[in-house]
């Protein structure tokens, strides 16, 4: 009976963690979340927890509103279960999978709320766990997708070689992926890498071609995150490259796929930072 329950648990996980990253639906993504961490508390699967917690910690700062998502706790996922929080750093410093994806998911939310020094200190971090598992095969391509962009930008800023060379290497194994297990999951991901690389190798037509290109490719492969993400991304772009009217345009495509994604959070404070920048023209 154990051994059912457990591979039932991890059939949840795995659904729970595709659900997220293809962009499905963050109030349904949430409510299975809640179901399944309840369900993992009663059976004690305490190995499919501590992988559940990070999980919900990114959805919950996706999706709720700011005030509520401020503290680190949430940030970690624990759901104010302090007993559960104990627990997850203790396996990871015993289990590196639990480590790569507490830290994945730090880097994670520091990226997509433009958190640096939170982002490039939790990438640090995550890049010395070099563990997979052929069953996160889908985790880990999301994993190095986003390693790569978040390569990119410390690459960029900091203009240190060593980053963008992480963020090419990222770029590769995506378009590698894409070119021979399925344009469908990662077309629009070698497009957006390929995007920041040539913005980094400073080739900017290019770069603005590739970004135009990341959106509609997740647009007709209904990735909503990663189309949200692609118009973001080309907005900040444009805005470094002194074309502020177009920014703005892809800035408030971006808030409605956020607010269409059902990423509250993020969506709002979006929505800040572009009231900030059009009242500066």
């Amino acid at each position: 009976k154990s051994g059912v329950m457990g591979y039932a648990m991890m059939n949840r996980l795995c659904y729970d963690s595709g659900s997220f990253w293809s962009g499905k639906n963050l109030g349904a993504v949430k409510s299975q979340l809640d179901r399944n961490i309840s369900l993992a508390k009663q059976n004690k699967h305490v190995l499919i927890l501590v992988q559940l917690m990070p999980l919900y910690g990114s959805v919950s700062k996706m999706s709720v509103l700011p005030k509520s998502i401020i503290s680190n706790s949430e940030a970690d996922g624990d759901r104010g279960d302090d007993q559960m929080e104990k627990l997850g750093r203790d396996l990871r410093v015993e289990n590196p999978f639990q480590s790569k994806a507490h830290y994945f998911n730090k880097m994670y939310i520091g990226f997509m709320f433009r958190n640096y020094s939170d982002m490039k200190s939790a990438a640090e971090k995550y890049s010395k766990f070099k563990v997979g598992a052929w069953i996160f095969i889908f985790s880990s391509s999301v994993q190095l997708f986003y390693e790569g962009l978040v390569s990119f930008w410390i690459g960029r800023n900091e203009e240190d070689n060593e980053w963008i060379a992480r963020g090419k290497n990222a770029c590769r194994a995506i378009e590698s992926l894409a070119e021979t297990a399925s344009a469908w999951n990662f077309e629009h991901k070698a497009m957006l890498l390929q995007a920041e690389e040539q913005y980094c190798d400073g080739n900017l037509e290019h770069a603005g071609t590739l970004f135009d290109s990341a959106v509609l490719s997740a647009k007709q492969h209904h990735f909503l995150n990663e189309e949200a993400l692609s118009l973001e991304l080309a907005g900040r772009f444009y805005l470094k490259t002194r074309r502020k009217k177009r920014s703005i345009t892809y800035f408030s495509q971006a808030i409605e796929k956020y607010h269409e994604w059902e990423a509250s959070a993020k969506a709002v404070i979006l929505e800040k930072y572009l009231e900030e920048l059009v009242s500066a023209s």
